[in-house]
């Protein structure tokens, strides 16, 4: 008995006159959530173009310019100094998670060897004195924190070229970079030895 009465109650529904009014309601809907998802895509991708135009193209043009692979990021310390530095640190809102944590950690070395060359050109003028010498440690620490950077900053343009659907101008210098890495390491492994 109660099965007889649970069909008759749907077959008193209106379902022509529901679905009249439900399937624009549903369309509507529809829309509107797939317009946010297009809008919320369509962000994401001007932020990720900002950053690649406004950081890492200007970076990767400053390394290919600069080839600060072909020596020592010590011997090259000034333009480091005077021209990355400052192009870094005025787009570190852009920077992703890991580039951001190698500008951290390159800003220390940065400084000390800054100290490291103005003590050693103090040295200098008083004749009288033994000329300072920079440690080597300072000097290894600064080569690694600049690399370690370098490699953060290529990989994550790399990533953003790839989402982006741009060419990978970072892989054209990465390897260079990488070698001059790996070198860095072992002279670091064999000094800790």
């Amino acid at each position: 008995m109660e099965l007889a009465v649970h069909i008759q109650w749907w077959k008193l529904i209106p379902w022509k006159e529901i679905s009249t009014y439900l399937v624009p309601l549903v369309s509507i809907l529809a829309s509107y959530l797939i317009g946010r998802i297009q809008s919320s895509n369509s962000q994401r991708n001007d932020v990720r173009q900002k950053r690649y135009e406004q950081l890492y193209l200007p970076v990767i043009r400053d390394l290919i310019e600069s080839g600060y692979w072909r020596t020592d990021p010590q011997v090259a310390h000034k333009s480091i100094a005077t021209d990355f530095y400052p192009m870094l640190s005025q787009h570190i809102e852009l920077m992703g998670n890991r580039s951001a944590i190698a500008f951290i950690n390159f800003e220390m070395p940065l400084f000390t060897y800054k100290v490291d060359l103005g003590l050693l050109l103090d040295s200098h003028k008083n004749p009288k004195e033994t000329p300072y010498k920079i440690p080597q440690k300072d000097k290894d620490a600064y080569n690694i924190a600049f690399l370690s950077l370098v490699a953060a900053l290529l990989a994550e343009s790399s990533q953003l070229a790839h989402k982006l659907k741009f060419p990978d101008l970072s892989e054209t210098i990465s390897s260079s970079f990488d070698l001059q890495m790996h070198k860095w390491l072992q002279l670091e492994d064999q000094d800790q030895n």
